[in-house]
């Protein structure tokens, strides 16, 4: 490890209350970014109870994924079910959906390190996140949960870097945001909507994608977003996109390569 992430690392312990050491829930999306933040607090020694939170936000095959990684630590962890839909703002698909998200999963994960008697709650934000548009950030303030990453200011190239130096699995594995973020604003959001775009998602990770997105604007239209690196690969499965997705949604999408694909209805309302 080098000594600029060393150092980084370094800050990220410091930067953790007091109280960790008496024991903390840690919530495990299952991408890299949180599963690293398990791996490095057990480490530590530090008791940290793993909490994967599920819903109908979460596809199914994300939260099985998470759950088998934690099991295969042999360490203690809970499943904790939200369905976010209860709020109107995510199910308007609001501006404001991932505060109130974020909120409704972060409350029912500070309840349970509450009931178990553990003060501290930390989640895995990475400076990289602090830089674009994200409501949610604020309700994990209110909330009094601390997100580690960000506080050491380490960014998500250097976190695969670390994953790497510590051995972790899938140093390179794509984030992937909950459902909703694939949704236009203002879309209304059902669980059946949900459930479908997992299923379409599950299909084209299926063909051999591995970073994308599926886009539904509100107006019907179907975006498929592709990372500009997979191009080679996706190409030859370009007529394959088109009729899975307009199997499942009625409309033929628009194949986009970018070299991004976050942040997609930030930047694209027309």
């Amino acid at each position: 490890m080098d000594r600029t992430l060393r150092r980084k690392l370094d800050a990220v312990r410091r930067s953790l209350p007091r109280e960790a050491a008496v024991g903390g829930v840690v919530a495990v999306s299952g991408g890299l970014d949180s599963r690293l933040l398990a791996h490095v607090l057990w480490s530590w020694e530090l008791p940290f109870l793993a909490a994967h939170v599920a819903g109908p936000h979460v596809p199914m095959r994300d939260s099985v994924r998470a759950v088998s990684w934690l099991a295969a630590q042999q360490r203690p962890f809970e499943t904790v079910e939200v369905d976010p839909l209860t709020r109107p703002e995510v199910l308007n698909n609001s501006r404001e959906r991932c505060y109130a998200c974020k909120g409704a999963m972060f409350r029912a994960v500070v309840r349970l390190a509450r009931e178990r008697g553990l003060p501290v709650v930390a989640e895995g934000t990475q400076a990289s996140d602090l830089t674009s548009f994200r409501p949610g950030l604020r309700a994990l303030r209110e909330l009094g949960v601390v997100s580690p990453w960000a506080a050491g200011g380490l960014e998500k190239t250097e976190l695969r870097r670390l994953a790497r130096d510590l051995g972790l699995a899938d140093p390179e594995q794509p984030s992937r945001p909950c459902l909703f973020t694939r949704l236009d604003y203002g879309l209304t959001v059902t669980t059946g909507l949900l459930a479908k775009l997992a299923r379409t998602e599950e299909a084209l990770e299926d063909m051999g994608l591995r970073d994308f997105r599926l886009r539904l604007h509100a107006d019907g239209r179907a975006v498929v977003q592709i990372r500009e690196s997979e191009r080679g690969h996706a190409r030859g499965h370009e007529p394959a996109i088109r009729d899975l997705v307009r199997a499942a949604f009625a409309t033929a999408p628009r194949i986009l390569y970018s070299g991004s694909v976050s942040g997609y209805f930030d930047t694209h309302h027309a």
